[in-house]
């Protein structure tokens, strides 16, 4: 595991609870609808994503609306949405540290 160092900005983010941080719960929610795409391994409709996570069809399009503008999401009308795992490798890609990012595909 990789430690900080000392760096003020690590200890003031563990001193915020996370339930309290602003945007928390928006955020929290946005990885449970990319954890419910990249588990199904396949392109999911917005009312099977909100059934899953237990978001409401309108949150969960909201969500999924931001994650497709910034690229983490594929939306086709007619098959759904699908997780895309090779922009997370990218975003893993500067903190891996030297280690092997592995890259498990959930395209059909």
């Amino acid at each position: 595991m990789r430690r900080h160092r000392a760096d003020p900005n690590v200890e003031m983010l563990a001193a915020v609870p996370h339930e309290r941080a602003e945007g928390a719960c928006s955020i929290k929610r946005a990885v449970e609808v990319l954890r419910c795409l990249a588990t199904e391994g396949r392109a999911c409709t917005v009312s099977e994503v909100g059934s899953t996570t237990g978001l409401h069809r309108a949150t969960a399009h909201r969500i999924l609306r931001v994650l497709f503008d910034e690229g983490l999401v594929a939306a086709a009308i007619d098959e759904g949405v699908e997780f895309l795992p090779e922009t997370m490798a990218e975003l893993a890609e500067p903190v891996a540290d030297g280690r092997e990012v592995r890259l498990k595909s959930s395209r059909i």
